[in-house]
């Protein structure tokens, strides 16, 4: 008899452990759930930041072209100044007015 109930409380003790632990995995989940369900809340804000993100990136892409363009097309005017009669005509003046000023 004895060992029957040594038998009964051990397989209840077990079985109190595995609900405990059961209990644990639970609380565990829950939580891990609630932490998913609030990140899944905020995709929306984070999907229109990354589309604005987007659209800047675009802007600047385009930007960048446009200055580029810009810079090619001064820099084509600037070349054909230096390549003028008059800048190659002037560039002793130049030169003699940049030492007086002590460059």
């Amino acid at each position: 008899m004895s060992e029957n109930r040594e038998h009964s409380a051990r397989a209840q003790a077990r079985k109190e452990a595995d609900e405990e632990s059961a209990l644990e995995r639970l609380r565990a989940t829950s939580a891990a759930l609630l932490v998913a369900n609030q990140r899944l809340a905020q995709l929306p804000l984070m999907a229109s930041e990354v589309e604005a993100r987007r659209a800047e990136s675009v802007w600047l892409v385009e930007e960048r072209a446009r200055l580029e363009e810009r810079i090619a097309s001064l820099q084509a005017r600037l070349d054909a100044v230096e390549a003028s009669r008059s800048w190659r005509f002037t560039a002793p003046l130049r030169r003699a007015t940049s030492r007086l000023r002590g460059g």
